[in-house]
């Protein structure tokens, strides 16, 4: 006879393969991190604020019978009565049509008025806005900064498979060396869930089986490596202008709520022109290897080695780096 089938082991197991099967998804997607991300221009950020800040024009209805008829104070008795009476209803009809004819170049009227309105303050809006697009051009440090901060902050990626991940980030315009200061926040080593795969115990519950620390310390320096080429691109690459020459990244983490200041562990100073696009998408680009040819760069050990530091598992690491220009350290 065969063998009698577990269903709730095998319900366990398809559980099981289904876990397995998002986590190596979530794997999978760091490796996009460098790359899959959506540009900005100037052009998409000054006509959004326009969008959003623009008066809409809404006009007033046309006017109805009935708002003639409650104007004109004819009752339901009296539409009744007119129902019998041919002559009394041809004169209410007429009434009616003469009140919403009157009403209606009130509501014309007002409605030219607010379209005039309207217009005057899109024309004061659009205007503003375009003196700021034209400061930007120029390189005015606060409206470059705003920018680049509506670019960061909107830039939308996951390090969990489920929840967008929340940037913490400063930013601040050098207009004497088109230089983008760029203090941002990265993931502590615990804040990468570190399961590879699920399994099922013999009681038939759902088990983590979780990566080694040598491979969880890997993948942890692939993505900060990631995210510090991914910033950068973002930046460079939403700057169709020529705002830009250069940009430093610092990437630092908090390990407390209390932690003031935060811990430095990578400082970059990167050329645009140095910066690559065409090659960041490919499957045998490193970003640790790509970041090792900037013009500068601090790290809490040799970039330039293949392992891993295993400094990035101490909270905070006892020899954090100083920045090489931050807007913390000012």
């Amino acid at each position: 006879m065969p063998a009698e089938v577990n269903l709730e082991k095998e319900q366990a197991k398809l559980e099981a393969a289904e876990c397995t099967k998002l986590e190596h998804q979530r794997i999978l997607s760091y490796k996009k991190l460098r790359y899959d991300y959506s540009s900005y221009s100037p052009e998409d950020y000054y006509r959004g604020i326009f969008e959003r800040d623009c008066m809409q024009y809404r006009p007033v209805k046309d006017v109805s019978k009935g708002e003639a008829r409650k104007s004109l104070h004819i009752g339901l008795a009296e539409r009744i009565k007119a129902q019998l009476n041919s002559a009394q209803k041809a004169e209410i009809d007429e009434r009616i049509k003469a009140e919403m004819k009157r009403l209606q170049v009130q509501i014309d009227t007002i409605n030219q008025h607010k379209r005039e309105q309207c217009n005057n303050f899109n024309e004061r809006l659009r205007a503003k806005i375009d003196s700021k697009k034209k400061a930007f051009l120029n390189g005015s440090p606060l409206e470059v900064r705003n920018y680049y901060t509506t670019v960061i902050e909107d830039d939308d990626y996951s390090l969990d498979g489920v929840h967008r991940y929340e940037t913490h980030f400063s930013i601040k315009h050098h207009r004497a060396d088109k230089r983008l200061v760029i203090d941002y926040q990265l993931p502590a080593f615990e804040d990468i869930p570190n399961i590879k795969e699920w399994g099922v115990n013999k009681n038939n519950e759902l088990v983590a089986k979780q990566f080694s620390q040598k491979d969880m310390l890997e993948i942890y320096e692939g993505i900060i490596m990631d995210l510090t080429v991914r910033v950068l691109g973002l930046v460079f690459d939403s700057d169709n202008h020529d705002v830009l020459s250069e940009a430093i990244f610092n990437g630092y983490c908090e390990y407390s709520e209390v932690q003031s200041p935060p811990t430095f562990i990578l400082s970059v100073l990167v050329q645009k022109k140095q910066f690559d696009f065409t090659k960041v998408n490919r499957a045998d680009f490193s970003s640790k290897h790509e970041i090792a040819k900037f013009e500068s760069v601090k790290y809490l050990g040799d970039i330039c080695t293949e392992s891993p530091k295993k400094e990035l598992l101490e909270r905070p690491p006892l020899k954090p780096i100083l920045p090489i220009q931050s807007n913390i350290y000012l």
